[in-house]
């Protein structure tokens, strides 16, 4: 855990981004192939990544309206322990 100074507290709109962030992680990436009800694989987005590198997350959470960095996104993954 990172340490703060006494006094020091995180900002709401921190917070939620952290939230978001998180949320993201967690879910499949668009450019995955993922079993269709036809029985076939396709990807939900053939032209998004196929898993969340470095570069493939902050880039989705840009898209998605999350202004983040990725050392941001670095560090909100190591301090929430999310791969």
């Amino acid at each position: 855990m990172i340490a703060r100074l006494a006094g020091a507290r995180k900002a709401p709109a921190d917070l939620v981004m952290r939230a978001r962030i998180i949320a993201l992680v967690k879910q499949v990436p668009p450019g995955r192939p993922t079993r269709q009800a036809d029985g076939e694989l396709a990807p939900a987005d053939e032209a998004g990544p196929p898993e969340w590198t470095p570069d493939a997350l902050p880039e989705e959470a840009r898209r998605l309206g999350i202004e983040v960095g990725r050392s941001q996104v670095r560090w909100i993954r190591l301090a929430e322990g999310v791969r």
